[in-house]
């Protein structure tokens, strides 16, 4: 299935034949909008909705429909494979700290930080769930910039090319997770191109 948001505010899984099925659950901040990003793991849903004018994460399952926030100032999020972690985003708004790539677990909880910087590319899970894939940019000369691949196991995340700071596209992992694709458009002046990236891990 594919879990996909609606118009009206609801989300709705999608299978291979194209039927719907409405998802039910309870979110009365979302009257106003619609969901902006939302993954299944188990019968665990969660996603991007808005909590006093800021984007927030926030889960339910199909037992417990009502919807709770288990984490403030999210920009995006991705669930690894086996849905016991989330790599997020987290931005303090109004600020001019930098946006932080965390680790948490299902229900919330902090693991830790992977990297900071002025702008975070979406967090890209590898398929078995080891690694993350991600692109960092930070202002001035100070700070992470480029490509990375944070290893969950042993904490240590390992730059792969300072050119590819694609920001606005997650990396996509090859099947063996032992390559990786990303796109980011890239400026010459007034001109501009959409150049694609391979990497092969060693």
């Amino acid at each position: 299935h594919v879990l996909v948001s609606t118009d009206d505010s609801k989300l709705q899984l999608v299978d291979l034949q194209g039927k719907r099925t409405p998802v039910k659950f309870s979110d009365p901040e979302l009257s106003d909008n619609v969901p902006l990003m939302a993954s299944k793991a188990g019968d665990r849903y969660y996603y991007l909705g808005v909590h006093e004018g800021y984007t927030v994460l926030k889960s339910f399952t199909a037992s417990a429909p009502e919807a709770k926030t288990i984490q403030e100032g999210v920009v995006t999020f991705s669930l690894s494979p086996d849905g016991s972690a989330i790599a997020l985003e987290k931005r303090e708004w109004n600020t001019t700290k930098d946006a932080e790539l965390q680790l948490i677990d299902a229900n919330g909880k902090k693991l830790g930080t992977v990297a900071k910087g002025t702008l975070l590319g979406r967090p890209s899970w590898s398929p078995d769930g080891s690694k993350i894939a991600f692109s960092v940019y930070t202002e001035g000369e100070q700070g992470m910039k480029g490509m990375y691949v944070f290893d969950k196991a042993s904490g240590k995340t390992t730059p792969l090319s300072t050119e590819i700071q694609a920001y606005d596209s997650p990396a996509v992992w090859s099947p063996d997770g032992k390559s990786l694709m990303v796109y980011q458009t890239v400026y010459e002046g007034e001109k501009s191109n959409n150049v694609t990236y391979v990497v092969h891990l060693k």
